[in-house]
């Protein structure tokens, strides 16, 4: 099971989570008819490194989710939820079978954003999770 599914589970499965955004989680991009607020999420990074004997088991795998809404304070407030379900995890993410486990995941950076489009406008803020696990 790879962590991305791991991620997914557990927010949909959140209730903070899932009164802000429901089941609205996508992978890298929502698509055209989404309802605000949502989450996008995407792999941006693996690193695998080495020991002495061979390729160490021990992987970081960076995350970045967006959360987009309407305006600044949902978008805020969405950031905030998935915040709270991933910031510091351990163990069983998600509860899938086979099961995704963590030993250890943080927050790595936030970033705000405007996508500006005519009249169309959504606020977007950006979190990296780093998740240490064996993969």
């Amino acid at each position: 099971m790879r962590v991305e599914q791991g991620v997914v589970a557990a927010l949909v499965a959140d209730v903070t989570v899932g009164s802000v955004a429901g089941d609205r989680i996508y992978h890298m991009q929502a698509p055209q008819e989404a309802t605000t607020p949502y989450v996008t999420y995407q792999r941006v990074g693996t690193g695998r490194g080495t020991i002495l004997d061979g390729v160490d088991t021990m992987t970081e795998v960076r995350i970045q989710l967006d959360c987009w809404a309407d305006s600044v304070a949902d978008s805020k407030a969405l950031a905030d939820a998935v915040r709270g379900v991933l910031d510091d995890v351990k163990g069983d993410l998600g509860g899938l079978s086979p099961r995704v486990q963590v030993q250890f995941g943080r927050l790595e950076s936030e970033y705000d954003f405007a996508d500006v489009d005519g009249d169309y406008e959504r606020r977007r803020v950006a979190l990296d999770f780093v998740f240490t696990l064996h993969e």
